[in-house]
């Protein structure tokens, strides 16, 4: 998925996952949640961009992308998740993290 903001940073809840929404096209929202039981924790702040690679699920409210991680059991393709934080945009840099 190409580079897409970040627009809203959500709470670690159940079965502890990150979650967050993130901003795929002008009215066009997904929520990605990635196991922190499998990954470690990607440090996004509002406005940063993200590329990621996970499983999408589809639902009313813009879907649900998970597995942003690799899978113990093999069962799932690996995915990830690339940070671009916002001053390295902002600056015309592509600095990436990636988790």
């Amino acid at each position: 998925m190409p580079a897409r903001s970040v627009i809203l940073i959500r709470s670690i809840v159940a079965a502890p996952h990150e979650r967050f929404i993130v901003r795929i096209a002008d009215s066009v929202t997904v929520l990605v949640a990635h196991n922190l039981d499998l990954a470690p924790r990607v440090p996004l702040a509002p406005g940063d961009s993200v590329e990621l690679r996970g499983e999408y699920e589809w639902s009313e409210r813009g879907g649900t992308i998970h597995w942003t991680h690799g899978d113990p059991a093999g069962r799932h393709e690996t995915g990830w998740i690339h940070q671009i934080p916002f001053h390295a945009t902002s600056e015309g840099h592509r600095a990436t993290n990636l988790y």
